[in-house]
């Protein structure tokens, strides 16, 4: 144990990782806490840095003994041979999707929830936007409506959207378990791995829902082991066709199937291409790039009728302005008042809420912002620099449920709170078969074990899995993996939530099944 401490205290990298994460878990634990019991942030208050800078301490310990876990080396005997592996990875994929078939027969016809209803009705109108994704708009408005047009109802087009998800989502999750095999794991945490895929409430609430996020996940989980494998080449190697095929699709898909991921995937490409330009698979990435743009340009023009509307990355300051405009309205001189009034809809302005912006970003009036947009500027950073703790409150209350394990979460937007949405929408309306199976997902709408209790919230809280996922992203970094770097990818997608509108669980599902994967690459040695 000396040696232990002596080694680690003369290892700088060590002590700035432990530092760096120690001050991150310390901050959004202390402001989680504060914001979630006061609505409000004292920074005048000692308390609040004393609280910061124990936990600080406390992690920075728990984070410097973890840096110098080195993992477990296993026996070569242990591990499975290829045949072995193939079929182990087979069985695992039938199971989770057997699992999921039972719980989707349980709730059928799945859960057509969150933007589904208003992707199908666009697509319907022909008034398709890039609001959601293109592809996935289009993929579940001619699902619904070849429904609608062979069996004269929504039903069957939203079972067969779950039944094909699952395809692609077992296929992914089976990935992750065939990678870890190939690495030393052996049955045992395969069957562990399988049960979590299978049976873990909130995995199946996202593999069951008809929502982009869920397809998203697999995509990004192809894409992710695609990367490792392609990074841990060695000179003169080479993917084999149909592995690189796959990449160059998952990459494809990640950045078309989330509009936020675009912004990330897109330079993370153009790093690999840059990083390892004496590969030839550089020239499928190119490929990619260029598909993107194809997609993203003449396609996409030619089947919408607009694009993403100038609101939609508005949420932060239209919720920062809302906050000063309701705490402190007595102290604005009454030219403010009146434009910040003119800028949003009759009544928008009462139906404030601090978790979610669908309803500030929402009752923009486009035509006045685009009239007085410099005006609008103004007031804003006026308000920033008199008023800076509010608008520190507005940003974090909005996103706090990604970082602060024991946030309560909001599911729509009149500010009713729960964890996911477990029912569908119309024109598809639930036809449960098994009626323990519905009650039992109904149950993690609003329960008090997912919300308010804060003995269990934590086990499902979105924060806890993103705590996992930094750890996993800290060791990494400072072991020099090269799993590092795709991680860091991942990361930054997590990063632009935080300037989302709310904060869902649907958002961060690939979180949860990122777990086996971060837990077997921290153990292998």
């Amino acid at each position: 144990m000396k040696d232990f401490i002596l080694k680690g205290i003369k290892d700088k990298r060590r002590i700035g990782y432990s530092l760096f994460t120690g001050i991150v878990f310390g901050l959004f634990l202390v402001l989680g806490y504060t914001l979630k019991k006061y609505d409000r942030l004292d920074f005048t208050d000692a308390k609040l840095y004393i609280s910061l800078v124990l936990l600080s301490a406390a992690v920075f310990v728990l984070s410097f003994i973890f840096l110098g876990f080195t993992g477990f080396k296993f026996k070569s005997g242990k591990v499975l041979l290829s045949k072995t592996r193939r079929i182990t990875v087979l069985i695992c994929a039938i199971f989770m999707y057997a699992a999921w078939l039972i719980q989707l027969i349980g709730v059928f016809p799945g859960f057509f929830n969150y933007d589904a209803a208003q992707q199908w009705q666009i697509y319907a109108e022909s008034v398709v936007t890039a609001h959601h994704p293109v592809i996935h708009t289009y993929i579940v408005g001619w699902l619904i409506h070849l429904s609608f047009n062979v069996w004269k109802n929504a039903l069957v087009g939203c079972f067969i959207y779950c039944l094909i998800q699952m395809l692609i989502t077992a296929w992914a999750y089976s990935s992750i378990i065939s990678f870890l095999l190939k690495r030393g794991f052996g049955r045992i945490f395969a069957a562990l791995a399988s049960l979590w895929f299978a049976l873990f409430p909130t995995c199946v609430m996202c593999v069951l829902s008809v929502t982009k996020d869920s397809l998203f996940t697999p995509f990004l989980i192809f894409f992710i082991l695609g990367t490792i494998e392609f990074l841990s080449l060695k000179k003169g190697e080479s993917l084999k066709w149909y592995k690189a095929l796959g990449w160059y699709v998952s990459a494809f898909f990640t950045a078309v199937l989330r509009n936020n991921a675009l912004y990330i995937v897109v330079p993370f490409i153009i790093y690999l291409i840059v990083r390892c330009r004496q590969y030839k698979q550089i020239w499928g990435m190119l490929g990619v790039l260029t598909a993107l743009v194809i997609y993203l340009g003449p396609v996409t023009k030619a089947v919408t009728v607009e694009g993403v509307k100038e609101r939609e990355y508005l949420s932060v300051p239209v919720q920062q302005v809302m906050r000063v405009y309701h705490q402190h309205k007595d102290e604005l001189s009454e030219e403010d008042i009146e434009l910040i009034e003119n800028t949003f809809e009759s009544g928008a302005l009462l139906a404030y809420i601090p978790k979610i912006a669908d309803v500030a970003k929402g009752s923009i009036r486009q035509e006045f912002l685009d009239a007085n947009r410099n005006e609008i500027a103004s007031l804003w950073l006026k308000l920033l620099k008199k008023y800076p703790a509010e608008y520190i409150e507005s940003f974090l209350i909005g996103n706090s449920g990604f970082w602060y394990p024991w946030s309560t979460l909001v599911l729509n937007a009149n500010g009713g709170e729960g964890y996911y949405v477990c029912r569908s929408y119309l024109p598809v309306y639930e036809r449960p078969q098994i009626s323990v199976i519905s009650a039992y997902f109904k149950h993690f709408e609003n329960a008090s074990i997912v919300c308010n209790n804060p003995l269990t919230m934590w086990i499902f809280a979105p924060a806890t899995y993103f705590y996992i996922f930094f750890l996993s992203l800290i060791y990494m970094l400072y072991r020099k993996r090269i799993e590092g770097e795709i991680f860091v990818m991942v990361f930054l997608i997590w990063l632009t939530f935080l300037l989302g509108p709310v904060a869902l669980v649907r958002y961060v599902g690939f979180l949860y099944a990122l777990v086996p994967l971060e837990i077997g690459l921290i153990i292998k040695k």
